[in-house]
């Protein structure tokens, strides 16, 4: 049996670069969380990991920052856990963990937070995770609805360069985009909140449809940004699909458009 608690008393030191040198370490050895010692380091370092990323520090713009890397690799780490039967009494802390990065932190660490939310909710954990359903499906409509700003935003910061800077999960389309495919599993899993959702979110989709830059990739919107609006719209554009196939009778008054 291993001995975490000097990585636990790395992780818990005010100083954040024994924290990063904690995380750093473990994540140079992730293979152990394929071994017997899984449930320990779960059982140890669990709370001091979620105790990070929830209060001791928050999204940083600063890509380089101790804080932003301590957070990022901290995900990376979560990332690799295997959801199995070990990681079951931990999955609710976990997934409430991630949502709030994917809800407040920046593209790069929520588009981490996005892919262990799909993760997590594939593994069958429930009835546990059923209270972070509706608060993901509104993310993703409070992004839909922004998105139209969001486009805007791009374009008018690109024709100024000073106006670049970090973007908010909220105003991502990279996150946006790994967000129908979360939407499509959780509707499998938990089939009560189609009915209260589709009204808000389908006109918001073929709204996103509609979408296109203001002007011509070269002039305003970088021809990256360009791509990845077309990106999200693609998947956009496939989940509409699969509803249609899927959930015709919900779907009925909504097919013409």
């Amino acid at each position: 049996m291993m001995n975490w608690e000097p990585t636990r008393q790395k992780l818990n030191d005010p100083d954040l670069k024994k924290g990063l040198e904690a995380v750093t370490e473990l994540r140079e050895r992730i293979e152990v969380v394929h071994s017997p010692e899984y449930p320990n380091l779960l059982s140890a370092l669990m709370p001091s990991f979620t105790q990070l990323l929830s209060k001791r520090t928050k999204p940083n713009p600063d890509a380089s920052s101790d804080e932003n890397k301590l957070r990022r690799s901290i995900l990376e780490v979560f990332s690799r856990f295997p959801h199995n039967e070990r990681m079951k009494e931990y999955a609710p802390s976990l997934l409430s963990c991630v949502m709030e990065v994917l809800t407040k932190d920046f593209e790069e660490n929520a588009m981490i937070a996005s892919r262990i939310v799909f993760d997590l909710h594939h593994k069958d954990y429930r009835p546990v995770m059923a209270e972070q359903v509706q608060p993901f499906l509104d993310f993703v409509l409070t992004s839909l609805r922004m998105l139209s700003t969001t486009v805007m935003n791009v374009a008018k910061s690109n024709s100024d360069p000073t106006k670049n800077g970090p973007v908010k999960s909220v105003s991502s389309f990279k996150v946006l985009t790994e967000c129908p495919l979360t939407v499509m599993l959780l509707f499998q899993l938990y089939p009560k909140f189609i009915k209260p959702n589709i009204p808000s979110i389908i006109p918001l989709m073929i709204e996103a449809l509609s979408l296109r830059p203001p002007a011509p990739p070269s002039q305003t919107l970088s021809s990256v940004k360009a791509r990845e609006l077309v990106a999200c719209q693609v998947k956009t554009l496939s989940f509409l699909t699969y509803l249609i196939r899927g959930f015709s009778e919900q779907m009925s008054s909504y097919k013409e458009q």
